[in-house]
């Protein structure tokens, strides 16, 4: 017993914060233990539960679960990108997996084990995000951001953020406000006074970190939560004679807390383009459903079939899923995927209902705190996804919850009915399915190790060993035409390198960087006219590539009419205090626009690069964030440190995205650093 309960944990540990984290996807043997380990995990359970006779757990999510993975297989096998298609169901299979493992773990009578490592998880989570908040304040250097306290410069953080224990912020508050209300209502139950008092010391905790992600969907979910739960104990309540106003104040005032957060938060300038963001994802994902209704266009599909319909004027290529729940399933699954939802939320809410009215006490309160943590999850999944395994761990572990009778008696009936045939069907094939994932990784990680070499190296034999290998996977075929272009230099092999650029933007038409690519290719060709078709192919995807800039310096140097070509580079003008910019008059007029039209920290800068006379005269008062700016550089220049912090201070603190603003401050504050003089 000893060994299973540390080798749960252990397992736990790793797939909430290294496996199933971010680093699975960006530390290359992370990915491949995460592969390894996962896989034997996986085998070795189902293995052991056909050796016993029995097949998969009888869940009421156990149906609904193995129609969604059937949905996922079929909707991969028709998605436009099949491979990377299955390569996501392989994940998603493998969570479904662990949501069966733990109703497994629940119905064989250890629901306590499957608690108490669900709140060692959430204390690890506290201790690293303290670790992250105490680098804030002594520039530990855990993260990036940190490597001057907050104490060292003498001023508080401007825009604090924590997202260390799980590398998305979002996702610890997801992560965070369940737990917050678990661990309180566990409190209300447990037995000693000891573990009373840790975990309302547990729960108090993880609302801090919550409010340190300064996350509204988090928040959001906090809310909901509590007022579900509120509702659920004044339905139970009020036959015991209890005021309503003594037991649902609390909740609304914490719901009214909530709120003024959500609003307060939102004022800030990033979470309105986060707002504009998530807005271009719906959209988004609108116009892939209206275009795939049936079959949508497979698991981990969205990121892709976006780019070909997005707003190319708001892009964020780290975000590859639709922000919603709901929409994010029809995009990539269809009408099947969404009905099969559905069903399982349906037959999720329809079990709990019948086991809270069989149950009273504690174990009923327990029931509605699972289900209200559930529900608050929901609702900020109607804002954010969570795919992450330990997200996915915790919801999993509050649907079982939710669901299955874990008394000593329901549990003794289970185990003394026969085994369902048709269970152990569906348990063999998910072995089979565990053992070919295995397999196939095997090809694909020696292919993801070759393709890193070409990388680092720029070789161009890896690249094609990373082909022969996975030759499904079409990065590796971008790789090849993008080394081949680099290294061409005759005529032979620029046609070449055009030729092999033409049939992978067949493949990928979203891969802007090879429409670019290929324009410098026919550029260098002497085909100009091509090379701006090209860019108005890569400009169609993403405006902030660069691409508008190349489609005006080919206007320049075609002879097109002076104003055409300023209006374009006015367009697509990046990298403004470059001399490149002084260089044609199409150019210079562009720049002069741009000064012109500009606010007086950006005039004061492009007047440093360019028109070093004119930096003096430039106006400048206190009533725009701007001016504000410009008067705190002229104090640090004059020597008024303090003035400079101040005017800093109060610039980035009403416009917290411009980094510039912020770099400004620190060279305020820690003026003997190197590079602090004005820039």
């Amino acid at each position: 017993m000893r060994l299973s309960r540390l080798s749960l944990t252990l397992l736990a540990v790793f797939a909430a914060f290294i496996g199933g984290s971010p680093y699975y996807a960006t530390i290359f043997p992370i990915r491949i233990a995460a592969h390894v380990l996962f896989t034997l995990a996986a085998a070795g359970w189902l293995i052991a539960r056909l050796r016993r006779g029995r097949g998969l757990p009888a869940t009421p999510l156990t149906g609904p679960l193995l129609a969604m993975a059937a949905v996922w297989l079929l909707t991969s096998a028709l998605a436009p990108d099949a491979r990377m298609a299955f390569e996501h169901t392989w994940l998603l299979l493998l969570h479904t997996l662990i949501v069966l493992f733990i109703g497994a773990l629940l119905l064989s009578g250890r629901q306590r084990l499957a608690w108490e490592i669900q709140f060692m998880l959430a204390a690890v989570v506290v201790i690293l995000a303290g670790l992250q908040f105490g680098s804030f304040l002594f520039g530990w250097g855990i993260t990036p951001e940190t490597g001057a306290g907050w104490l060292q410069a003498g001023r508080p953080p401007i825009t604090p953020m924590l997202y260390l224990p799980l590398g998305v912020s979002t996702w610890l508050a997801a992560y965070c406000a369940p737990l917050c209300l678990l661990a309180f209502a566990w409190s209300l139950t447990a037995a000693r006074r000891d573990e009373r008092l840790a975990l309302r010391v547990l729960a108090g905790l993880l609302l801090l970190v919550l409010l340190g992600t300064t996350s509204r969907g988090g928040l959001l979910a906090l809310g909901a939560a509590v007022l579900i739960f509120g509702v659920l104990q004044y339905s139970r309540r009020l036959r015991a004679r209890i005021g309503v106003l003594a037991l649902l104040a609390p909740a609304a005032a914490l719901v009214a807390v909530v709120a003024a957060l959500i609003l307060i938060i939102g004022r800030s300038g990033a979470r309105s383009a986060g707002d504009v963001l998530r807005l271009s994802l719906w959209q988004s994902a609108a116009a892939v459903i209206t275009e795939h209704p049936l079959a949508g266009v497979g698991p981990g599909g969205f990121a892709r079939a976006m780019r070909e319909v997005r707003d190319p004027t708001v892009v964020d290529d780290r975000l590859g899923t639709a922000h919603n729940i709901a929409l994010n399933t029809l995009a990539e699954t269809g009408l099947p995927g969404a009905l099969v939802l559905a069903w399982a939320a349906l037959a999720g809410v329809r079990a709990w209902w019948r086991l809270r009215a069989q149950t009273s006490g504690g174990y009923r309160l327990r029931l509605d705190a699972a289900m209200a943590a559930l529900a608050g999850l929901a609702v900020q999944s109607m804002v954010d996804m969570f795919t992450a395994t330990p997200i996915v761990m915790l919801a999993a572990l509050l649907a079982m919850t939710c669901t299955l009778d874990t008394r000593p008696q329901a549990i003794r009936r289970l185990r003394e009915a026969p085994p369902s045939r048709s269970l152990r069907a569906a348990a063999a094939a998910a072995l089979a399915l565990v053992l070919a994932g295995g397999l196939l990784w095997v090809g694909s990680d020696r292919a993801q190790a070759a393709y890193l070499r070409s990388v680092q190296f720029s070789s161009l034999e890896a690249a094609q060993e990373a082909a022969a290998l996975d030759p499904h996977l079409r990065l590796y075929r971008l790789q090849i035409a993008y080394l081949n272009g680099r290294a061409a230099q005759t005529t032979e092999q620029i046609d070449a390198a055009i030729a092999g650029h033409q049939a992978v933007l067949a493949l990928e038409p979203t891969w802007d960087t090879g429409w670019i690519n290929l324009a410098a290719l026919h550029e260098r060709r002497g085909d100009l006219p091509a090379a701006a078709e090209a860019l108005e192919r890569a400009d169609a995807i993403n405006h902030g590539n660069g691409a508008r800039y190349h489609i005006a310096r080919l206007a320049d140097a075609q002879g097109q009419p002076q104003a055409d070509v300023e209006a374009l580079y006015l367009q697509g003008m990046t990298g403004a205090f470059s001399p490149l910019w002084q260089a044609t008059p199409a150019r210079r007029a562009a720049l002069e626009a741009v000064y012109a039209q500009t606010t007086p920290d950006v005039q004061y800068r492009l007047a440093l690069a360019h028109f070093p006379e004119r930096a003096a005269t430039i106006p400048a008062d206190e009533d725009s964030t701007p001016g504000m700016w410009l008067l705190g550089e002229r104090a640090l220049q004059a020597g008024d440190a303090a003035a400079a912090q101040d005017l800093f201070a109060q610039a980035a603190a009403l416009q917290p995205l411009n980094a510039d603003y912020a770099i400004s401050l620190a060279r305020a504050l820690l003026p003997d650093l190197p590079g602090s003089q004005a820039q």
